[in-house]
């Protein structure tokens, strides 16, 4: 029998019941993150775990690092995982959908459309 002692109280199986929940809203969480993207961004669906340079297609895993970033307590490398790349290549994501946010609206008419779908 699994227990969880929470401020001087046995729960029996709390730990393993909370543990699956967070591993299956985080597996939930990444594929409706990226049907949003594709949808947004008209990206056809499952192409951007295709290892490609197409413009659009970068630029959608770059607003998945965005969002995963500023919407989860992922590290970078775990987030990076979801697509084989390293922290560094998230980080840089990260940077240049926050140049692009800055720059040009439509990229941040996108990224509202993308959170607002998500209920952020």
């Amino acid at each position: 029998m699994i227990a969880k002692e929470v401020t001087g109280i046995w729960l029996p199986h709390l730990s393993t019941h909370i543990i699956s929940k967070k591993i299956s809203n985080f597996i939930l969480s990444t594929i409706k993150v990226k049907q949003i993207i594709e949808n947004v961004l008209e990206i056809p669906p499952g192409s951007m775990n295709i290892k490609t340079r197409e413009r659009k297609i970068v630029q959608g895993r770059q607003f998945f690092y965005y969002i995963m970033k500023h919407k989860t307590k992922k590290s970078l490398a775990k987030i990076g995982m979801e697509f084989n790349q390293d922290h560094a290549t998230v980080l840089h994501g990260v940077k240049t959908i926050q140049n692009l946010i800055d720059t040009y609206p439509v990229f941040n008419n996108a990224l509202k459309k993308m959170l607002n779908k998500l209920n952020y």
